[in-house]
């Protein structure tokens, strides 16, 4: 069997599944597989070795039961760079790459030399990402979970960061064992309602990690209680980004108001056009 065939019969599966972009995956898998571009792939009509059809089919089937592509396939790209994931950890979102273009908007690369808390890191695209941007500066990046601190460990030696961040295993919702303040602290925590997990697609809440979704509560839980809590870690001057809900400005808002210790504060806009990110700087 060629490319092309292989790649029709994926395509009427994944379309009889009602997987979206179906000529996009079917295509993809083949590339992947395949080690070219995805241009090319249809354009080899040479045959696929038995093994290359084995590992399509078997992507094929994994993603019909609605898998996600990243975890098929054991990577995502975030900022350009590749990332690997697992179902340990969140798969990447683009909205996440405005906490890393904000965060450059007052930081200048050549210059910053100072520290970055990463809370959260899952995967550890932020920290990562943004140890390859600033490579002066030194990150220490937290997380609950022991099998995400890993994966985020293996990024970081896949982008030859490693040197410049510490990982640490601890509970945002507790007191954080940190010592010294930060420069920057850079967070994407969970902010789902678990009371909508029913109604977000299947590939979410059958393969992706529950604890790195479900905000507590009404999912402003742990938002208000990071809020509340991170500005003691930020040095004064420091700045604090962190990705929010479309659904909670007004809570943020409302919780940033009633803190002291907060000298400025706004929430900034995805490119959809939806509340995003809050950043907040320490007096």
């Amino acid at each position: 069997m060629d490319c092309l065939s292989l790649y029709q019969a994926g395509l009427k599966h994944l379309i009889e599944s009602a997987i979206p972009d179906p000529e996009l995956e079917s295509s993809l898998f083949l590339a992947v597989l395949l080690d070219v571009p995805r241009s090319s792939v249809l354009l080899n009509l040479l045959p696929c070795s038995p093994e290359i059809i084995a590992c399509f089919n078997s992507c094929i089937s994994r993603r019909c039961l609605h898998e996600p592509f990243a975890y098929i396939i054991g990577s995502q790209e975030f900022w350009s760079l590749d990332f690997i994931v697992t179902p340990d950890v969140l798969i990447p979102r683009p909205e996440t790459e405005l906490i890393i273009e904000h965060v450059l908007k007052w930081r200048d690369p050549n210059t910053f030399n100072d520290t970055v808390l990463d809370c959260g890191t899952g995967s550890g695209i932020l920290a990562v990402t943004l140890a390859t941007i600033f490579k002066k500066a030194s990150f220490t990046a937290i997380d609950i979970s022991e099998k995400a601190l890993a994966i985020a460990f293996e990024n970081s030696c896949k982008h030859v960061v490693d040197q410049r961040i510490s990982f640490l295993q601890a509970d945002f919702m507790q007191q954080l064992p940190l010592s010294e303040p930060f420069d920057i602290i850079v967070a994407n925590p969970p902010y789902v309602d678990a009371t909508t997990f029913p109604n977000l697609q299947k590939d979410v809440t059958c393969f992706e990690p529950h604890l790195a979704l479900d905000g507590k509560g009404d999912g402003f839980v742990i938002i208000d209680h990071l809020l509340r809590t991170l500005g003691r870690h930020l040095k004064h001057g420091g700045h604090l980004f962190m990705e929010i809900g479309f659904d909670q400005q007004q809570r943020v808002e409302d919780v940033l108001r009633s803190l002291s210790f907060y000298g400025q504060y706004r929430i900034i806009n995805d490119y959809a056009g939806m509340p995003r990110m809050v950043h907040a700087v320490k007096q």
